[in-house]
Formats: structure tokens, sequence, C-alpha cells
């Protein structure tokens, strides 16, 4: 093949690498794909470095592509934003250029442009499972974050160096080693306070010590407001998502955070909040001390092993668990489900793995088992397959689950 006569699309293959190739180059990178398999093909062929970790099959990448481009007049019917970047896929070492650019078109693909064309995504995504094509495999999560600082700038910690990040007033703003951010103040009568936030992305985690040597674990899908420095009556914290907290003891700073319209305030103790939107309700389970758990309307004293819930309606029920670290199993790296509904296993599963969940058929399967969060997607579902009889067939970052 003369890649002479294809510059325009390598420039454009160059432009997603980078992550600056808009929806309507995409569109016209599989428009050329569609028009030109034979080219498309031998791309796919181009052989890998020996050291990669993903298994090539060019013929399967081939038909993929193939099939999913007939998309391509869909998209077309859809009006696309041409400053809207795509979102990046991790690049991996390749022998050549076009190798990478084949293997990551595959996902482009089966993700972004399934995404434009809106209304008709499951019917191609099933058409492609249809074709019985074996997937690539989807990563767990990894520690990942943005840091917002004061003044509105921001730093991607993942790909932020290891030391000093900020100075803000006295305080230092260190990433000690990759997952964990930490906030040193050794001076008590520092009374410069600002507001931070740290922003966790679905498929991420990440580990913040506050100023007061207060510890926060954080799931994915998750953000947490915080000052720099403790300086008021109340240490005062504000949390979306969820998050483990195990609070540096100070009689005369109570802690306290804030979630919605629910409240936990303690002085020195470790305990564990849920508030993700599509949980339907929030939970607050104590692992060690005591905490107070308070809505507008009620308000209670937790003791270890107990779990309180708000539900939408602001209702409150506590109820005592017999294994309470199945509250953190996230924070150990583990999934556990107890007697748990299919969407909400899949529903920690979507926030981790960043996948789309469809459900083709009503389901009233329960799960109860554990297994790591470290695992691929392809392994963590191939248990849940063995313990229900249940189908998966992963298309893209979109999972179809079947009777």
């Amino acid at each position: 093949m003369d890649y002479s006569k294809n510059i325009y699309y390598q420039q454009l293959f160059s432009k997603y690498l980078n992550n600056t190739c808009s929806k309507v180059e995409l569109a016209e990178l599989v428009d050329w794909v569609n028009n030109h398999p034979k080219e498309m093909k031998d791309f796919v062929e181009i052989q890998w470095n020996d050291d990669s970790k993903i298994e090539v099959d060019g013929e399967r990448i081939f038909k993929t592509i193939m099939l999913q481009a007939k998309a391509l007049e869909a998209v077309k019917s859809e009006k696309l934003e041409a400053e809207t970047p795509v979102i990046p896929i991790t690049k991996r070492r390749i022998k050549w250029l076009y190798a990478a650019a084949a293997a990551i078109l595959l996902f482009i693909i089966s993700g972004s442009i399934v995404y434009l064309i809106g209304s008709k995504k499951v019917n191609v995504i099933e058409e492609i499972a249809q074709e019985n094509i074996k997937p690539l495999d989807i990563l767990p999560g990894t520690n990942k974050a943005v840091l917002t600082l004061a003044d509105g700038s921001t730093i991607v910690l993942d790909a932020a160096n290891n030391g000093m990040l900020s100075k803000q007033g006295n305080t230092s703003v260190l990433k000690l080693n990759d997952g964990e951010l930490s906030y040193q103040n050794k001076n008590a009568t520092d009374t410069q306070v600002v507001y931070n936030t740290i922003s966790i992305p679905r498929g991420g985690q990440y580990r913040v010590e506050l100023a007061d040597g207060t510890k926060v674990w954080l799931n994915a899908a998750s953000s947490l407001r915080f000052p720099n420095i403790f300086s008021e009556k109340q240490r005062t914290v504000t949390l979306i998502g969820e998050g483990y907290f195990e609070v540096a003891k100070n009689d005369a700073q109570p802690f306290i955070v804030n979630s919605g319209s629910t409240k936990v305030q303690v002085l020195g103790t470790h305990f564990n909040v849920n508030t993700y939107k599509d949980g339907g309700k929030d939970i607050i389970s104590l692992i060690e001390g005591s905490v107070k758990v308070m809505n507008s309307t009620q308000t209670s004293l937790l003791k270890p092993g107990q779990q309180a819930e708000f539900t939408a309606t602001s209702s409150m029920s506590i109820a005592t668990l017999s294994n309470i670290q199945s509250s953190i199993a996230w924070v150990n790296d583990y999934f556990i489900f107890e007697n748990s509904s299919l969407s909400e296993a899949m529903t920690q599963l979507s926030r981790w793995y960043d996948i789309q969940v469809v459900y083709k058929g009503t389901f009233h399967t329960r799960l109860n088992g554990r297994f790591k969060r470290s695992i691929n997607l392809s392994d963590a579902l191939e248990i849940i397959k063995t313990a229900t009889g249940l189908k998966f067939d992963i298309v893209g970052r979109n999972i179809i689950i079947r009777e």
C-alpha cells in the first residue's frame, strides 16, 4: 500500500493519538475506512511488538471495523460539533504507528461512533454482538484524579511528578506517590484558608491526607471539597459520591462531612459515606468509634458495626450488619456482594471499569460472593456468569446482559 497517497488520513490518525481529533474529523476517518476496506485490512495485519500486552487478531479487528462502519450513515444524519475532542484512549507501545491507529480505531468506532448515533446505539451494539467477535478486554480502574486549586487552575494528579505541587499560605501540597496526595502545614497559627477540590473520574480512585492528618479514600466518580488548613471551630468537608474516612482525633474540632442533605459529625473515627445519586439513598457505615448522622428531620448516634440509610424522602433507618467490612470492600480492592441485585452489582462495575450496561430482559438475579477489583472486566463477568448463568457481550465499552 502506498501510504503517501493517504497523508491526510495519516494526520487524522496522529491527531487522534494526540487527543486532538474532533468528532467531525472522526467521522471523516470512519468514512475513509468504510470506502477503503483493503487498505484498512492491510493496516491491521501489521505485526505488533512481541512485548505488546494486547492480543491482536487482524481478521477480527477488520470484521469489527467494517461492521461498525455501517453506522456511518446514521452519524452523517446527526449534527456534529467540530470543536468537541474525542475522549482519549491510553496509548500502548507498538511496532508501527499504523498498527496502533488500526487497533485504536476499533475503539474509536465501537465507542465514540456508537455514542454519536444516539437512539440507534443499541441496535448497532446488538448487530456487532451477534457476529460473535472476541472483544479486546477492558482493564480495571487505576489511581487517577484531578485537583482543582482555589484559583481555578487544575492538576492532573496521575500525570504529575511526585513532590511539591503547590504552596498555599504555609500549606504544602505534595504528591507522595501514585495514588496519594498530602496537605502538610506545620504552622498552627496560619489563617490563610482556601478551598481545593479533588475529583475522581469513572475508572479511578485516589487517596488524600488532609492538613489535620485525616486520611480519605475516594472511590470512582466522586469528589471532595476541603480547605488547605482547618482553622475554624469545626473541620468541614463536602463529599459527592463515596469516600472512606479515617479522621484524626481532635476533641476541640469536630469533623463534619456534608453530602447533600446528609451530615456526619465525628471527633475521631473510621467510617464510610456512600452518596451516589444512582443508588437512590445515602449510606453511612461505621467501622470504629462513633458518629452522629443527621439530615433536616432526624439525628442518630451510630455504634461500630451499624449502618444508617437515608432515602430520597429523608426517612432514616439503622441496621446492624453481620459483616461491616463489606461496606469498605472497595478500599481493600474487593467487590463483595451479599444478596445484591444484578443492577446494584453492575452499577459498581460500571463505575470502576467505566462501562455502560444494556439489559436485554427482566432480571431478578441476586448475587453473593467476592472477587478482586484488580482483575480485567472479562474475568469479572466470567465469575458472575458462572454463578448466575447470565450471558454477557462486550462491545467497545458497552456490556449487553442476556438471560
